[in-house]
């Protein structure tokens, strides 16, 4: 669910501490990442990534901008990038249950990714090996 920026602004608690020149670049910033997040949504997905590198990660909107990175790249089937940009939001955000979550369930997703991976390896090699004793069988 998409945020106005007076409202990532109020949750922030941003709004009144903020020059003039600081709610420009916020506006221009969040107007960067909600074009970004719209790229994504049609399955542009490098112009999004390409988009979302204008974006200061050290701002405000520095863990949006990786979460919506680390979505594009788990889309992609890119898991180790998006786990790095899941985990810098999580260090950024460390309150952000969304971020956590999404990282739980990359890292389960990776575990059985590699559980399956083994699974048939060993499951491979075990047939050959059956197959090697009863050749060796026949012929003994």
């Amino acid at each position: 669910m998409w945020v106005t920026r007076q409202q990532y602004e109020r949750i922030i608690g941003m709004g009144s501490l903020m020059n003039k020149e600081c709610r420009a670049d916020l506006s221009r910033d969040w107007n960067v990442l909600v074009a970004a997040a719209r790229l994504a949504r049609r399955g542009r997905f490098l112009e999004a990534e390409t988009t979302i590198a204008r974006l200061p990660l050290d701002g405000p909107l520095g863990p949006a901008a990786l979460d919506l990175k680390a979505k594009i790249c788990a889309q992609q089937g890119r898991m180790l990038e998006a786990q790095f940009c899941w985990t810098e939001a999580v260090r950024r955000s460390p309150s952000n249950a969304s971020y956590r979550r999404s990282l739980d369930y990359l890292a389960r997703h990776l575990c059985y990714s590699r559980l399956s991976l083994s699974t048939i390896v060993l499951a491979v090699l075990a047939a050959v090996i059956v197959i090697f004793f009863w050749f060796i069988g026949l012929k003994l």
